[in-house]
């Protein structure tokens, strides 16, 4: 679809829109092919055992936020393949650890690639990472590291990215935060957010119909106050099956019990497809 696009302002900063015409300083772009109105959102949770891969299609317009580890890569572009038209719009790397990354170098080899949104600058040294950041390099895509800003898609469609900090000591609390508002519908994705930066998120919270579990369901994450100021009625967790981690911890599956929140599981459901209408129903199909 990149072809279809301009350079039209897509985003709206909380200081100033970017004008530079450098690559890493555009702001992302938005089709220029309208989507048909009451055209239905399909949200994908990708079963990639113990790491993150969703994948959203709406229309002609496809997002892929992250792309599990290093042996994920053809799992992830063979599933997404059969709906991506022409090329991938957005590819989000919510942060820098590998089970988030690993197969986002094959993504983005896969794919013409419009815009890609990022953690930022780490620390990492890793081989995963490496690869990662040659791929990305190598793509002819919009880069921006995360930063409060708001992607319009159309009338209906409306990505957040949500701020919190990047100078956490750990590598998780530097997530990129992503909230998607679809309609009247909201889903939450916080990477694997923890609770130094959740204490920072929660001024910044609103009510939430779906939440991506931080962190694959970990007790260092989606912490009750959190839960309480979210109120989700769904949530889902992107685990492995009998992981060495024990994702997810009780104490999480405790704390979602609490407020009655339906929870899907991709080591348990594989892989989980979530439905919007424009009316704001829910329906959901899983593998198993």
């Amino acid at each position: 679809m990149k072809k279809f696009y301009t350079a039209l302002l897509a985003c709206t900063l909380v200081l100033t829109a970017c004008s530079s015409t450098s690559k890493d300083q555009q702001t992302p772009t938005t089709p220029t092919v309208p989507i048909p109105s009451a055209t239905p959102i399909s949200v994908h949770f990708l079963n990639v055992g113990q790491g993150d891969a969703i994948f959203i299609d709406y229309g002609t317009f496809e997002m892929q936020i992250d792309a599990g580890d290093n042996s994920s890569g053809d799992t992830v572009i063979d599933y997404i393949t059969p709906f991506v038209d022409g090329d991938l719009d957005y590819l989000v790397a919510t942060h820098m650890d590998a089970d988030h990354i690993g197969g986002a170098d094959d993504v983005l080899y896969a794919f013409n690639v419009a815009n890609i949104i990022d953690s930022g600058e780490t620390n990492k040294t890793t081989q995963t990472y490496e690869r990662y950041l040659t791929a990305r390099e190598a793509e002819k895509a919009i880069y921006k590291p995360d930063e409060d800003m708001t992607i319009k898609i159309d009338d209906d469609l409306t990505f957040r990215v949500i701020d919190t900090g990047d100078n956490f000591s750990d590598e998780n609390d530097n997530s990129v935060i992503l909230e998607m508002t679809y309609c009247d519908t909201k889903i939450l994705f916080p990477g694997d957010m923890e609770t130094k930066a959740e204490e920072s998120f929660l001024p910044l919270a609103n009510d939430i119909d779906i939440l991506k579990v931080a962190h694959h369901g970990s007790r260092t994450s989606s912490s009750d106050a959190l839960i309480a100021k979210l109120k989700p009625d769904y949530a889902v967790i992107s685990a492995g099956l009998n992981n060495q981690y024990g994702h997810p911890h009780a104490e999480t599956l405790d704390t979602l019990k609490k407020y009655n929140v339906k929870v899907y599981r991709t080591d348990l459901d594989g892989n989980i497809v979530c439905t919007i209408a424009s009316d704001n129903s829910i329906s959901w199909k899983t593998q198993y």
